[in-house]
């Protein structure tokens, strides 16, 4: 598993600090008048609504308030009502939630006092980037890092990692406002933003990006890399373990990705495979740890498939561990996949693949498909298992039956070799 890659813990942005000494003086106000109230951050998802609230937490309980720092603030609000808790209450809750805070306000007596915590400034969102500990070698320039973060710190993490272009970061930035403002792609909604939620404006290839994820473009595999990173962090935060990145490695491999969302529909083809022979014991052990564990029958995924929020509906894997190792199943499978497997086993044996270089004697495998041609859960559970093993360095085969090709991974080169009846050839076809 990667390193954490955000170890420093950045420091509160002048903005929020202001708008937390705002709040604290409305506490003051209201609590020399006999009254209590209810104090609401609003903003945009990660823009730092909950650093707010852990800054002021301290002072606000000492004041008799309770600051409330879950993902669940109507239950908790609604359980110190039923507690009879008589101090003023702090939350932090996006546009989407606020109807519902504002009823619970309303039926308690509680005035309620919103306060809009936008993004950062240019300058701001410099000295943030700044503040962050990055391990890796950024592609993206400190000025493209802050254009696509749009002001907002969690954006930033994501697009200053080690590998994110700018097509990505402007798909990320595109992504972003697509999930927190409905029907961003319309000029008046996004108007509206800028200045109460916004203070860095998207671009041009921003506002593009944004059009095509409308619906006026071609799906991309990276289209979910936002919601992918977001999670990545999530999950972070809660096990303290990041996962390896999301991206692929091999330049040739989001291009691959992309042909097969971009496929007709087909039955018979939605469908891939990755073979993975010669593991030593560290990576065949990661591996069962990223897509989770099987006993008494009962299958528990992994932190992997949760941050990719992948569905394991027609998906076999297939795991030997050792030589003379018993064979195991994860997730009842069809014959004919264990089949394949069992082919590929036998091929290698047979040293029909002299190209998979082994480190190790465990071996695994993972088949996935879906009908009707339903090629999204397919490329989902490859971009998953493909990011994986490249960035542990790992060469694997993949039979692509969606764009009838199959290839390897070479670590050494970092590409992606194309084969065919276990012969290398030139090209992809």
């Amino acid at each position: 598993m990667a390193e954490r890659e955000h170890s420093k813990q950045p420091v509160l942005t002048p903005t929020q600090i202001a708008l937390g000494n705002s709040m604290m003086s409305a506490l003051d106000n209201l609590t020399t008048s006999g009254q209590r109230g209810l104090f609401v951050v609003n903003g945009l998802s990660g823009v730092g609504k909950t650093v707010v609230l852990e800054g002021i937490s301290p002072i606000a309980t000492q004041k008799q308030a309770h600051v409330i720092l879950s993902d669940s603030p109507c239950y908790d609000m609604e359980k110190l009502q039923e507690e009879g808790f008589q101090g003023s209450i702090f939350v932090a809750e996006t546009n989407e939630r606020m109807r519902s805070i504002s009823e619970i306000a309303s039926k308690a007596g509680l005035p309620m006092m919103v306060f809009t915590l936008p993004g950062m400034d240019e300058k701001e969102a410099g000295d943030y980037l700044e503040t962050l500990s990055i391990s890796g070698n950024r592609v993206l320039t400190p000025d493209q890092i802050i254009t696509y973060s749009l002001g907002i710190p969690l954006l930033m993490q994501e697009i200053a990692t080690p590998g994110i272009t700018e097509a990505m970061a402007a798909r990320i930035a595109a992504k972003y406002l697509q999930m927190c403002l409905p029907q961003a792609w319309r000029p008046e909604v996004l108007r509206e933003a800028q200045g109460k939620y916004l203070n860095i404006v998207p671009n041009e290839k921003v506002l593009h990006a944004l059009n095509e994820l409308a619906g006026l473009g071609k799906d991309q595999i990276y289209d979910d890399l936002y919601m992918v990173m977001t999670r990545r962090e999530e999950i972070a935060k809660r096990t303290g373990i990041v996962e390896e990145s999301p991206l692929f490695v091999a330049p040739e491999s989001e291009a691959i990705y992309n042909a097969m969302l971009q496929k007709k529909r087909d039955s018979d083809t939605a469908r891939i495979e990755i073979f993975v022979p010669g593991l030593g014991k560290v990576d065949f052990n990661r591996i069962k740890q990223a897509l989770g564990h099987q006993y008494g029958g009962y299958y528990d995924q992994g932190d992997r498939v949760d941050m990719f929020l992948a569905n394991f509906r027609k998906v076999n894997m297939w795991f030997r561990e050792g030589r003379q190792g018993q064979a195991e199943v994860y997730i009842p499978a069809d014959k004919l996949w264990v089949a394949n497997a069992e082919e590929h086993e036998r091929a290698l044996k047979a040293g029909k693949y002299p190209f998979l270089k082994s480190s190790g004697e465990n071996i695994f495998f993972i088949h996935t498909h879906d009908h009707e041609g339903m090629i999204c859960n397919p490329a989902r559970i490859g971009w998953m298992m493909e990011s994986l093993l490249q960035q542990r360095g790992i060469p694997y085969l993949v039979d692509n039956y969606t764009l009838n090709q199959e290839y390897y991974y070479e670590p050494a080169q970092k590409r992606i070799i194309p084969v065919k009846n276990g012969i290398i050839v030139s090209v992809l076809t």
